[in-house]
């Protein structure tokens, strides 16, 4: 059984370009998000990550959001450090990354357990 979405990703189709929205949706699905945090911030949400592009280092990529009383995104404001710098495909993918961990509640949770397993690695790769 399915995990349910914390918002529906289709919602923020209306609210972005087509090509950053196709080609986000597509490195969400490349599993191309690296890293996700999420927190509260007042009444709406800051997602922070990173997610690869075609650099070798991924992009940091910050993402103010706030969702209707509906459960639909109502606006996101998403700066990135990939030529685009805001808007772009790297902000949707962390978008619909974060809307694919549930509730804001397990979004924190999926991001502690991520950070733990981050620092469980052997350190040099070994």
């Amino acid at each position: 059984m399915s995990q349910p979405l914390w918002f529906p990703p289709a919602s923020l189709h209306a609210l972005c370009d087509f090509g950053a929205w196709t080609r986000g949706r597509a490195l969400f699905r490349a599993g191309q998000v690296r890293r996700l945090e999420v927190g509260a911030l007042g009444v709406h949400w800051l997602l922070e990550g990173e997610v690869q592009g075609t650099q070798p280092a991924p992009y940091d990529v910050t993402v103010e959001m706030g969702l209707m009383s509906n459960g639909e995104v109502d606006f996101w404001q998403g700066h990135c450090t990939c030529p685009v710098g805001r808007q772009c495909k790297h902000g949707v993918a962390l978008m619909v990354r974060a809307a694919h961990l549930g509730s804001p509640v397990e979004a924190m949770r999926a991001q502690a357990s991520m950070a733990h397993q981050a620092g469980a690695r052997p350190a040099g790769g070994k």
